[in-house]
């Protein structure tokens, strides 16, 4: 942004003193002697080294020290570029993951290079000409009276050379940062200075955001590891807002850095929580969105976007069985699409007379998910909890509320769940339908997470009811492989939320006659959410979503049968959808919270515990359909560390101590990661319930291998020679745990076919 000035040249003349401090001091802050050890320490080893070598090589076979002093001039530069490429190829990894390995080091090479010669191409050009060859012939030359004068004359030639190139590297540098101060401080022609340029095309850092989006959605969502602390990360940021404009090359540079600051979500290791993994078709639809600057609010403005999202919310209706008369539209999630449901609800069952002045209230179960809770208290309504039988609200329950309750007037919505998040466990649906129209209740379904097995074949009849909504939550950006901010709330009578959450201010004349998805939830000006689901529906069709839904399926019942077969672990119930609920036999919150960390800090997995019945639990939920089996069987091994290895005094690897195991129990271990191996796969699961008759025939102490080619890298690999049935026992645990000889080559079958169905929706797209 320009400072105002009377004159141009008056407050280029003020300027200048101020910029050149500016200038200065910021020079001063760069604390140059640990930027060059930390950038070019190894590097100037390396250009040294080189230099002797060509010094030696030039002056040894052609006796010229003017040559010997260019061939190590050449060498020099060699040696350090080369250096220096070699650590941007390393820092830059992910970004040219896509490129061969001497692509990616010339990359790096040519990145260092061309960033240097940005700043410093006229002391480049001095030194490599003129300065460097001059100081190393020339001091060799004096010094050859001396002994060994011209090795010695190469060594002064040599720093006094590297003193006069960090001399003119400083000058250059602080030449720079005075110039682009002082082209800051200076009026500019356009005499809306700064604000003129914001909104101009540029196509330069398009070209740089197009790269990096190109390299990011190539090179996949990132290493899993943990990220810095907020506070730390907004050490890195300062000073990039104020009131002068800063370079983009810089902004994008900073933000790449703060985006490989988390724990990616869409990595096939992320089994925490209710994990997101975009289709690479959803995020370039998400990325379209913005460039062509899209809101769906009405469909005045846009007709095309509205008519985009309407058809993807036809789909997710068609599969609930609602009428094609349904509608609605995309809010940012669960918890607002919970929200209007119920603001609609209330409004469109209001209390009788009687009962005027009292809160309304809203059936619910304790597993209801926690918005539902707060979206009560903000409506004005009281909840009215039903218990749960086995943790699924059931219409019978249901019934036998209202049955008793002095009021059941007052009751005007049952919220049924489609998927807990805690358990992924389906209420009742069917059940509670019924009830709901006995007594002329508004149903809300919440399928904000299991809303996407609805594309399940397998799966269809476990929703039995949902075609009753009259409001249902589906939430895209879990399931449906949607980019964060997605939710589709659907609505069986559009019009009466309509009536209870349109807006209609004086200026917001935008016609009846069409639909205006920013009337059918608390919002009115909206991005086209839906838009990103619309795009990798049309691209991808709703066969391959329903391949990818089974995928996950099938992966949380293989970790089901490994968990129940293993001797330290218990299932606490059945998949009902794709998350896997389970303990550690003796273990304790603070054991489950350091097993967690264990994993994420060596890259093998997310997850995060839970509780259950009071008590704490592991969780692993299932949704990306590239999760391989061979990330379970790591996952589920690592649970096989004896509990006193997790002991208060142990500490992890980034403390620079190992845990010392004794001998019995690193025994243990071994005997509990056999176990886990040898005697669970995905088809054992008749061999856990009725072990096998050694009279039947057949080996009983055969061996045998499990393949697990996972996605290569560590999850890859080999298990060779493990022990058949009965092979390792554990005290007060059986050895007769299965046989691998019988089901280590359906084992790998299995995850071979599991690879072989995951969805053609997550194949990556190289540009």
């Amino acid at each position: 942004m320009a400072v105002p000035s009377t004159a141009g040249s008056t407050g280029a003349e003020s300027a200048l003193p101020a910029a050149d401090a500016a200038a200065g001091a910021a020079y001063s802050r760069a604390k140059w002697w640990r930027a060059w050890r930390a950038r070019f320490g190894l590097a100037e080893v390396c250009g040294t080294l080189a230099a002797i070598g060509g010094f030696a090589a030039g002056y040894l076979a052609a006796g010229s020290l003017l040559a010997a002093a260019g061939l190590a001039t050449l060498c020099e530069a060699i040696g350090f570029y080369g250096c220096v490429g070699v650590k941007t190829a390393a820092a830059a990894s992910q970004a040219t993951a896509h490129l061969a390995g001497f692509r990616r080091l010339a990359a790096g090479t040519w990145h260092a290079v061309t960033q240097q010669l940005a700043s410093c191409a006229a002391a480049e050009v001095l030194d490599g000409f003129l300065v460097r060859p001059g100081c190393l012939a020339g001091a060799a030359w004096l010094a050859r009276p001396l002994p060994g004068g011209v090795w010695l004359g190469f060594a002064v030639g040599k720093v006094v050379a590297d003193v006069a190139w960090y001399g003119m590297e400083a000058a250059a540098r602080r030449g720079v940062a005075r110039s682009l101060a002082i082209r800051q401080a200076l009026p500019t022609a356009d005499s809306d200075g700064g604000a003129a340029r914001m909104h101009r095309p540029d196509q330069e850092l398009a070209d740089r955001v197009l790269s990096v989006v190109r390299e990011r959605l190539a090179g996949g969502p990132g290493p899993l590891g943990p990220g810095s602390s907020v506070t730390a990360a907004a050490r890195d940021l300062e000073g990039l807002i104020g009131p002068r404009a800063h370079d983009p090359a810089q902004v994008l540079a900073a933000f790449t850095e703060l985006a490989a600051n988390q724990v990616p979500a869409a990595h096939e290791g992320y089994l925490a929580f209710i994990p997101t993994a975009p289709t690479t078709a959803a995020n370039l639809g998400d990325l379209l969105v913005t460039a062509f600057g899209l809101h769906a609010i009405s469909a005045l403005e846009n007709p095309g976007a509205v008519a985009a999202e309407n058809q993807a919310l036809a789909v997710l209706a068609a599969h609930a069985g609602l009428p094609a008369s349904a509608g609605g539209c995309f809010v940012s999630g669960g918890t607002m699409a919970n929200l209007s449901a119920l603001v609609a609800a209330r409004d469109s069952r209001p209390l009788p007379a009687s009962l005027a002045g009292r809160r309304p209230r809203v059936a619910v179960s304790s597993e209801a998910h926690s918005s539902v809770a707060k979206a009560l208290h903000v409506i004005g309504a009281d909840p009215l909890e039903i218990p749960a039988d086995d943790h699924r609200l059931t219409g019978k329950a249901l019934h036998a509320a209202l049955a008793r309750d002095p009021e059941p007037e007052a009751v005007i919505a049952v919220v049924a769940t489609a998927g807990t998040t805690n358990a992924g466990i389906i209420d009742d649906l069917d059940g509670v339908a019924a009830v709901a129209a006995e007594w002329n209740l508004w149903l809300h379904v919440d399928a904000a997470y299991g809303g996407a097995a609805l594309f399940a074949p397998s799966a269809r009849g476990r929703f039995a009811g949902i075609e009753h909504a009259d409001s249902l939550v589906i939430d895209p950006h879990k399931w449906l492989f949607a980019p964060v901010d997605s939710s589709a709330l659907i609505f069986r009578r559009p019009e009466l939320a309509a009536a209870a959450l349109a807006q209609h201010p004086a200026y917001h004349q935008i016609g009846a006659e069409e639909v205006n998805p920013s009337e059918y939830a608390l919002h009115m000006t909206r991005r086209a959410r839906g838009l990103p689901l619309w795009f990798s529906l049309a691209v991808h069709g709703t066969q391959a979503y329903g391949e990818a839904v089974e995928s996950a399926f099938e992966l949380a019942r293989y970790a089901a049968r490994r968990i129940d077969c293993h001797p330290s672990l218990q299932l606490i119930r059945e998949p009902e959808l794709s998350v896997v609920l389970f303990r550690r036999i003796g273990w304790t919150r603070r054991h489950y919270a350091e097993w967690a960390r264990r994993l994420l800090d060596t890259g093998v997995a997310f997850v995060m515990p839970t509780e259950w019945e009071d008590q704490p639990a592991a969780r692993l939920c299932f949704l990306h359909p590239g999760t391989p089996t061979s990330v379970v069987d790591e996952v589920l091994a690592s649970l096989a560390y004896p509990i006193s290895g997790l002991s208060s005094t142990s500490r992890d690897s980034r403390s620079g101590q190992r845990n010392n195991l004794s001998s019995s129990e690193l025994i243990e271990f071994v005997i509990l990661y056999y176990n886990l191996i040898s005697s669970c796969n995905a088809d054992i699961i008749d061999v856990c319930q009725s072990p096998p008759d050694p009279s039947a025939g057949g080996d009983p102490d055969a061996g045998g291998s499990i393949r697990q080619p996972g996605r290569g890298g560590r999850h890859a690999g080999r298990v060779t020679g493990l022990p058949g049935r009965g092979g390792l026992g554990v005290a007060g645990h059986s050895g007769a745990r299965g046989d691998a000889g019988t089901t280590a080559a359906s084992a790998g079958q299995a995850d071979r076919g599991q690879r072989r169905r995951t969805s053609r929706v997550h194949r990556a797209v190289r540009p």
